[in-house]
């Protein structure tokens, strides 16, 4: 008896579909998310911005001589991931540890900001109004850049490759 085999278009997109959903679940993107959320971390406090998803990444505007001076008298509460004259977005660590993946579903994820930031005067805000504030000071860093972006997406590829 001889084998019969499918070429239809719409037999194969049903199967692969199926397989993406299974590959792309809430799980692992909310995983993808948080990884992805992390590079932007390390690239942010490396002193790396992007001014738009999927650009190169650029240095962050340098900080203003008052702000220096500022940040140096409050050095003791500082994160131990910057310096007094370094512009990466860490003065107390809060708003880039509030990344997060913070909703998936298949094929998805949302990255945003959760929590309220506290300052060292104890003055309170919403961690997404913070980075809006500094995004609009002339220092956008959240999104990924071309490399993150293409790491991201090699991921996915490589995880529904496992189901196929």
């Amino acid at each position: 008896m001889p084998a019969q085999f499918s070429t239809d278009p719409k037999f194969l997109g049903k199967k692969i579909k199926g397989k993406m959903i299974k590959a792309l679940n809430k799980q692992f993107m909310l995983k993808a998310g948080n990884e992805l959320s992390e590079d932007i971390r390390r690239r942010t406090r490396l002193g790396f911005g992007v001014k738009d998803i999927g650009r190169p990444r650029r240095k962050l505007k340098p900080l203003a001589q008052i702000t220096k001076i500022y940040r140096r008298e409050f050095q003791n509460k500082m994160s131990s991931l910057t310096k007094p004259s370094r512009s990466n977005l860490t003065f107390t660590g809060q708003l880039l540890d509030s990344l997060k993946a913070v909703k998936s579903s298949t094929g998805k994820v949302t990255i945003d900001f959760v929590g309220i930031h506290k300052d060292i005067h104890g003055k309170r805000m919403k961690n997404i109004d913070l980075a809006n504030e500094v995004t609009s000071k002339g220092r956008p860093f959240l999104g990924p850049t071309n490399r993150e972006l293409q790491r991201f997406r090699t991921k996915l590829i490589n995880q529904i490759e496992k189901f196929l």
